[in-house]
């Protein structure tokens, strides 16, 4: 067994983690899920709201008096009662008996799309019957808040609630959700005003309505309820089943595990129950299992610091081998005797007797969307989980020499699975970079992606601001050491062609900038000074009337004062 030393930290086993997580996945047996979860909705039907005593309400609501004439204020219970105090409570409640909803595609649509949807994502499996009961119409207008609580069981079998955002203009008044140490914030503002989007979560969770400041936001609750009765259904059961994969990835990260070669490990893989042509890899063409295991382990990668991916492996294999006859076969004044075929064997694939060399890569990486990110990555068996990946997988192509003279037959052997990718967020960056550093990608479109992530990401989610900030960092150390660690000078095989590639001063400067949308003009200044010409009058001019002077980096970077 292989012991790799970990700066500062001892000896770890890489096979401990690898058993650990190969336990995880071969036991997987329950659809992965967290304690809340939330969405928008990219279609949806008008309900054709209607409340006893106004009417049908028109959405997006303008107009709250006729809701606010035939509402109660909200109470909330408080030990043994239920009492009604703004500082705690500040919001406006109409029974779900008063409610109904004109248009009948409306209820399909809770049922048939919200529902399962919500279900996958809070982890009840398929085979759990669950009914969505409306309970409460709610309205909170400026200034209404709702303080930490938790949920209490309003019906037999409820263990969760259902809560759908109507269009409604409003700013502000996320819901925070916390279990444990962990928090996810559902954010309802963005495009409020036309758009639904719905939460849900466990009756065990601590959440918070924040304070609206502008408009109104108009909810409709639901009480979640298992009808099937037999199982517990909870946020605390759903991070016991996590934990068995939660505690092997914290486990990596904070281990810092180094490979034998005294390279950071950036990825681990593991081969999937089916092989997809590279044209078909994404998580929707996913088969049988694959497909829940790989959205399970995602969920939770996510969450822990982690991002999956999609890939095809290949490893080659290359020795003398057998040309598939016996000498005794052949005969050298028969007739019939075909030369040709003889030299090319008697079959496609020839049996290696000693295997002299031999490489392991990845051929194509991609999101879990089927977006291409990096081709040709030099792996190791270090960065597979399984030992017998390869074990009883025929070779999907052949290069054949026939024996020569002296010279004894020889084959060369590929074979291909389909992998998921565990990736390490401080280093996925450096795989996304591998084809720009190696001279062939478009190094600003990746980091306008990255960008674009950060900017639709909901509030308090931080992580895709992080992968820009360690792909700058990325950037920087690659020019300055010629290697994509961002932790040492450490080096490792980051791709499968060794290159004296450099990112040009246009490269540099474009990448650098986007510095800038992390308020960093110190980081956009370390990568500037590396440029080989510093940037002239013109792009200083520029620069100016976009980020203002306020913002210019002054650390020597090089740029002209005015």
């Amino acid at each position: 067994m292989d012991i790799y030393r970990i700066p500062g930290a001892g000896e770890l086993q890489v096979d401990d983690l690898k058993e650990s997580l190969e336990s995880c996945f071969t036991s997987f047996d329950v659809p992965g899920g967290t304690f809340a979860h939330s969405a928008r909705a990219a279609q949806y039907p008008n309900p054709g709201l209607h409340v006893e005593g106004v009417g049908l309400v028109s959405l997006p609501l303008t107009d709250a008096s006729g809701l606010k004439s035939v509402a109660a204020q909200a109470p909330f219970g408080h030990r043994e009662r239920t009492i009604v105090d703004e500082t705690v409570r500040k919001t406006w409640e109409v029974d779900g008996g008063e409610v109904t909803f004109q248009n009948t595609a409306w209820e399909e649509w809770v049922e048939g799309t919200v529902l399962p949807e919500v279900l996958e994502g809070l982890g009840v499996g398929e085979g759990v019957e669950v009914d969505a009961r409306l309970y409460k119409l709610l309205l909170y207008d400026e200034g209404a808040l709702f303080r930490a609580h938790q949920d209490t069981e309003k019906e037999e079998g409820m263990f969760g609630t259902l809560v759908i955002c109507l269009p409604s203009a409003h700013t502000d008044g996320d819901v925070r959700l916390t279990h444990n140490d962990t928090e996810i914030v559902w954010s309802s503002s963005k495009d409020s005003a036309f758009g639904v989007s719905y939460g849900a979560w466990y009756s065990d969770v601590i959440h918070e309505v924040k304070k609206i400041t502008s408009g109104h936001r108009l909810v409709l609750t639901y009480n979640l309820i298992n009808l099937s009765g037999d199982e517990e259904l909870s946020a605390e059961t759903v991070e016991e089943s996590n934990s068995q994969l939660t505690e092997p990835l914290e486990q990596w990260l904070e281990a810092n595990l180094v490979g034998y070669r005294n390279e950071i490990i950036q990825y681990l893989c593991w081969g999937l129950g089916h092989t997809y042509s590279e044209a078909s890899l994404r998580l929707s063409n996913l088969k049988g299992e694959d497909l829940p295991l790989v959205k399970h382990v995602a969920a939770i990668a996510k969450r822990t610091g982690f991002t999956v991916l999609l890939a095809t492996m290949e490893k080659d294999v290359s020795g003398p081998c057998e040309d598939g006859y016996e000498d005794d076969d052949y005969d050298p004044y028969d007739e019939d005797e075909d030369w040709d075929e003889r030299q090319g064997g008697s079959g496609v694939n020839h049996t290696i007797t000693d295997i002299v060399e031999q490489h392991l890569k990845l051929t194509k990486v991609v999101d879990l969307n089927g977006k291409l990110l990096a081709k040709g990555l030099v792996a190791d068996e270090q960065n597979i989980i399984q030992e017998d990946l390869f074990d009883g997988v025929d070779p999907s192509r052949e290069n054949y020499t026939p024996w020569q003279g002296n010279y004894g037959c020889e084959s060369t052997q590929w074979y291909r699975q389909s992998v998921m990718m565990l990736v390490r967020d401080d280093q996925f960056p450096a795989i996304l970079l591998a084809d720009s550093f190696a001279g062939k990608g478009d190094i600003n479109s990746i980091f306008h992606s990255l960008h674009r992530d950060m900017l639709s990401a909901t509030p308090g989610d931080t992580r895709p601001a992080h992968l820009l900030g360690s792909a700058l960092s990325t950037v920087e150390n690659f020019v300055r050491n010629g290697s994509p660690d961002t932790r040492s000078s450490r080096r490792y095989h980051w791709s499968s062609e060794s290159t004296t590639a450099t990112l040009s001063d246009k490269a540099l400067l474009a990448v650098a900038e986007y510095a800038m949308y992390l308020h960093e003009p110190w980081r956009m200044a370390d990568i500037v000074s590396l440029m080989k010409k510093a940037p002239n009058s013109e792009y200083y001019q520029t620069f100016m009337e976009k980020w203002g002077t306020y913002s210019l980096p002054r650390t020597g970077a090089g740029f002209e004062e005015a």
